[in-house]
């Protein structure tokens, strides 16, 4: 194994002596600054972003105080380009640093030590002035116009110029220019709102908005004159001048239904029109249906659906031909109780409700002078004349 003299061991140690001692005694520094408008002073909410390459880059960032100013602590010993960023504000005399060539801002943070950027200046790129913001607010269910609001634009009451329509004169520094205003609104029987707007100076912006109105219900029972094998629950409800969709509408079997409408106000008392809709029925329409400020409204008479009707008319034989003629030969349709007589194999029911299912059971005496009884069931359906069913044929032991 080889050997190394003592002396040569300490010698290479102590020579790495001055490289740590160097490593251990360099500090991070800092970076500071002020940020001025054209006319010298500070400008707040200013994003300073301080970059140190190397791979990879090392990128901090700031934001100016209400002042202007701007500090960075804790940076690494070395150059680190210095650029500030807002919108509506352009760099304007920019102090070029340490003599680099390239135009950009630079400084050299020192070990411990902390240095002050020369103060940096940016001309406003947007305009200033007094912009006319005009907002039409609109009812989200009815599309109706909203009287009597409260509209308030950034720091600028609105006035009702015209009906749901309010204007403000919204005055527009120029280091504000291009950014968003926050639009309150309140009006009675309707959910509060916030907006945002932009206001550009010397000119004149008209914008809508959509308020959701508090909510009450109207509740009910739908009626059809105690006609059977109704199933309610597939009722259309209508209510003028609002979609479908949102009137939440629930209905059952039986006809209990109810729908939400806009509710009523102590300035604003809300009337509606509500129809009502259901296959083999005529449409039922309720007019001036008040909604309540609060709570539901129970509407006091059922709503009664009258039943679109249609004659109908068919034939019957037994099973061995022609009945015998008598007074048994008969035709029933027990859901709705009524009877007719088979004459001559033909019976018929002058009016009869559609889009009902229903049964027809015939009895008559066959040449045999047998009873005998046949069933079917059947819809009626509107044709523009009267309905025929199918042929019924009975049999002695009642079969279909």
């Amino acid at each position: 194994m080889q050997s190394y003299p003592l002396l040569s061991i300490l010698t290479f140690f102590w020579l790495l002596c001055p490289l740590f001692a160097g490593s251990a005694g360099v500090r991070n520094g800092s970076l500071g600054g002020q940020i001025l408008d054209a006319n010298g002073r500070g400008i707040s909410g200013i994003s300073v972003v301080v970059e140190k390459k190397e791979n990879p880059p090392v990128i901090r960032s700031t934001v100016t105080n209400a002042d202007g100013r701007w500090h960075m602590g804790g940076l690494q010993v070395g150059s680190w380009s210095v650029s500030p960023f807002a919108n509506g504000f352009a760099v304007g005399t920019t102090p070029v640093l340490e003599g680099d060539s390239s135009g950009s801002l630079r400084a050299y943070v020192e070990s411990g030590k902390h240095y002050e950027v020369p103060p940096i200046r940016m001309q406003a790129t947007g305009k200033s002035g007094d912009a006319i913001s005009t907002l039409t607010l609109i009812d989200t269910l009815t599309g109706e116009k909203i009287p009597n609001a409260t509209v308030t634009i950034g720091n600028h009451v609105a006035t009702e110029q015209s009906e749901g329509g309010y204007t403000a004169v919204v005055p527009v520094e120029y280091s504000e220019s291009g950014k968003p205003v926050t639009v309150q609104v309140s009006a009675p029987g309707y959910e509060s709102q916030q907006a945002e707007v932009i206001p550009v100076p010397g000119e004149s912006i008209v914008q809508s908005l959509e308020l959701e109105p508090r909510k009450s219900r109207v509740e009910g029972i739908i009626d059809s004159a105690n006609l059977p094998g109704v199933d309610f629950s597939r009722t259309s409800i209508r209510v003028d001048n609002i979609p479908f969709q949102k009137l939440n509408a629930q209905i059952d079997t039986n006809g209990n239904f109810s729908i939400e409408v806009p509710a009523s106000t102590a300035e604003n008392v809300r009337t509606f029109g509500i129809t009502f809709y259901l296959r083999g029925f005529h449409p039922m329409r309720i007019s001036s249906v008040i909604s309540p400020e609060a709570g539901a409204i129970t509407i006091a008479q059922p709503v009664l659906l009258t039943p679109k009707t249609v004659a109908i008319q068919g034939r019957a034989a037994s099973s061995l031909g022609e009945f015998l003629p008598s007074g048994l030969n008969r035709a029933f349709i027990p859901e709705l109780g009524l009877s007719a007589s088979v004459s001559q194999g033909h019976f018929s029911f002058p009016v009869i409700p559609v889009a009902l299912p229903l049964t027809l059971k015939v009895f008559g005496i066959n040449i045999m002078n047998q009873y005998e009884q046949g069933n079917l069931s059947f819809q009626a359906t509107e044709n523009g004349g009267i309905f025929t069913l199918p042929s019924v044929i009975t049999s002695p032991s009642g079969g279909e």
